[in-house]
């Protein structure tokens, strides 16, 4: 028998939309352990993604070790799984992975997040987000371009800006971009747009965990083994490509085709689930 508080210590450092993802697994642990003192160790970068949550007791970074020995329970699922040849071609969910590496089961894909910034202001026009860059070139729509103009020809009053890093390139046609911002103040401009055109990344997780209206995109990896979120809102909307080249997807980080699978997604088929379902639904 336990006589004392189980302390448990959650250890992960990349990738952000990992970091945030993990939130589902805090909360089953969360229910799993009763009154347990959960702890997550990460870099400060991901800082914001999991402040304020109410599941999570402390948060280390590299300048403020934890003491190993002071927990009764360590979890590292995502350097277990990253470190499994092929543990992303199994057919089964990400997320279900770690939780299994973690002991418990995940009844949704919902995430957490609680941190959306009070005083960053965001456009007073109606517009929405696009999102064109991931860390995997296998998941990224080189047609965005193609997308906004179309787009802007048939909704001249609403706005659409970028978002991601600085070292991404700029969409043409946009009305502005918003780079390197803070994961809060990404956070109320998705919560505040009609919607976020985004890929399979860390815009899709944080749209979801804010249950926000988001289309995204799919590649290499289907969206029923990644896709995240609260799928009982109809402006939350997965697009899959095309896969006629490779019969199924690959899960590849690169692809090595002529076509890109994602590239088969059209930008007429995108902007008409738009209008039917987003802005007209």
């Amino acid at each position: 028998m336990i006589h004392h508080q189980i302390k448990i210590l959650y250890a992960q450092f990349i990738t952000y939309g990992d970091i945030l993802a993990s939130t589902a697994i805090i909360r089953e642990l969360k229910n799993k352990y009763d009154k347990s003192s959960i702890h997550y160790f990460t870099r400060e970068d991901n800082k914001e993604l999991l402040e304020f949550n109410p599941d999570i007791d402390q948060i280390y970074y590299e300048r403020s070790l934890p003491i190993f020995e002071e927990y009764d329970i360590i979890f590292r699922p995502y350097y277990c799984l990253q470190k499994s040849g092929g543990w992303n071609l199994n057919n089964s969910h990400w997320l279900d992975l770690y939780a299994e590496v973690c002991g418990v089961k995940l009844l949704n894909y919902e995430l957490y997040f609680y941190n959306m910034s009070q005083f960053f202001t965001v456009p007073n026009d109606p517009y929405i987000l696009v999102q064109s860059r991931t860390n995997d070139s296998a998941k990224d729509w080189d047609r965005y371009s193609e997308f906004v103009s179309l787009f802007k020809n048939k909704f001249e009053k609403i706005k659409v800006f970028q978002i991601g890093s600085g070292v991404q390139d700029t969409i043409s046609n946009i009305d502005g971009k918003y780079f390197n911002l803070r994961w809060s103040q990404v956070a109320k401009l998705i919560n505040n747009a009609i919607t976020i055109v985004c890929l399979d990344s860390i815009a899709q997780h944080l749209a979801g965990a804010l249950n926000a209206s988001y289309i995204c995109l799919y590649g290499a990896k289907p969206s029923h083994l990644v896709r995240t979120g609260r799928f009982d809102n109809a402006k939350q909307i997965a697009i899959e490509p095309s896969r006629d080249e490779c019969k199924t997807a690959c899960g590849f980080a690169n692809c090595t085709k002529k076509v890109k699978c994602i590239n088969t997604i059209s930008p007429e088929f995108v902007l008409d689930l738009f209008d039917r379902k987003i802005f007209n639904g």
